[in-house]
């Protein structure tokens, strides 16, 4: 096993929530990227062994890990050796250049205390916090694994967790001023309109530096309800001034087609339902895109870390759906359309006692083929 880390204290502190937005089983939408100082020399290893990390990657016995958060804050040195577990992570993908790019699924929640507080581990004997180090990505020895196994966790959201990244003792002083009053936008669940069954993420691409993408699977011309909730990060019974900001829908027009492209912040917390509709088939994933804009100018792009209202990226496989409900029943008619017309023709000829009849009948049958037919192609 292994531990996913990144630093609640430093510059991307946004690194530590974005992975708490997507439901289990989704890719995070990108890599995290590391220098080789930052990562455990035995992973290190196996990484730029290409035969050896081919055969490593699939094993669930390897790549399983834990996403945490940890701390470098000189002033607060007595945070050094803590490391605080959020979520289960699965390694789907491991590219090395000048940094090595890391590549994951996302899984469980760790459960809170029984007391609803955040989770605290120290690796004594894993690390020398006697140097001065700064591992993000640590390979845990498999007489350690016990530690992390224990943790326990669940599939839900865990109630409270906003809170705790508020206001938990268990965070430095900086983290907690950097988390507070950080709003984020996170998915529940996607259903298809009309539908009770919640849909699943799905393998969305393989091979190449896409390599395992997990994702939901959109068919075009389909409408999908997404449930969403909203939330501010804020301690239990404090207060703080309206947010300025809102989220907007920011995938291409030519796309998706939604219900509204703009989710409206009106406090520190509240679900949304909001439908979209794919307009396209694509070969290749994409995201469904919401970002955070300016109340007053929706031009202005909000900057996460310092607005502290955090982007959200949901790769997603836009399949064409081959004909829609309404194309088959246009082509049925179309069909229907031109038999009849044929069929009121040849026998307005041979039948010359009826032609009267029969003639206004074909062209009428004749003009809803050409009617239909327009609409068909054009479609």
């Amino acid at each position: 096993m292994f531990m996913l880390c990144s630093f609640a204290d430093r510059m991307y502190w946004t690194s530590c929530i974005e992975p708490l937005l997507y439901p289990k089983g989704c890719s995070f939408y990108r890599p995290f990227s590391y220098r080789e100082e930052y990562i455990s020399p035995s992973l290190i290893s196996v990484f730029k062994d290409t035969n050896q990390l081919e055969r490593l990657l699939p094993l669930e016995s390897w790549n399983k890990g834990i996403f945490c958060i940890r701390f470098r804050d000189d002033g607060h040195p007595e945070y050094r050796g803590s490391f605080i577990p959020l979520r289960l992570i699965t390694l789907t993908n491991v590219n090395v250049t000048d940094t090595i790019q890391i590549n994951f699924r996302l899984g469980d929640y760790i459960k809170l205390s029984p007391e609803g507080r955040l989770k605290s581990l120290s690796l004594e004997g894993i690390i020398d916090f006697t140097k001065d180090e700064h591992m993000l990505l640590i390979d845990i020895p498999p007489n350690k694994t016990e530690l992390l196994i224990s943790l326990g966790n669940q599939t839900d959201f865990p109630a409270k967790l906003w809170e705790r990244l508020a206001d938990d003792d268990a965070l430095s002083p900086i983290a907690k001023e950097n988390f507070t009053g950080t709003v984020v936008l996170r998915l529940i669940q996607i259903f298809e309109k009309g539908e009770t069954a919640v849909l699943s993420p799905k393998q969305l691409s393989k091979g190449g530096k896409n390599y395992n993408v997990y994702g939901y699977e959109l068919k075009s011309e389909t409408l999908y309800d997404f449930d969403f909730a909203y939330s501010r990060i804020i301690a239990a019974k404090k207060s703080m001034q309206q947010v300025p900001f809102d989220y907007m829908f920011n995938s291409p027009s030519t796309q998706f087609d939604v219900s509204r492209d703009r989710i409206v912040i009106t406090g520190n917390y509240r679900r949304e339902l909001v439908w979209a509709q794919p307009r396209i088939g694509r070969p290749a994933p994409t995201f469904l895109e919401w970002i955070g804009i300016k109340k007053t100018e929706r031009s202005i792009a909000a900057d996460p870390s310092k607005d502290k209202i955090l982007d959200f990226r949901l790769p997603v496989k836009l399949l064409k759906r081959f004909w829609s409900k309404e194309k088959i029943i246009e082509a049925v008619v179309t069909g229907i359309s031109l038999i009849f017309s044929v069929t009121s023709f040849v026998l307005a000829i041979t039948t010359t006692h009826i032609s009267s009849i029969l003639i206004p009948i074909g062209a009428f049958f004749a003009g809803l083929f050409g009617s239909t037919l327009k609409d068909f192609l054009r479609k």
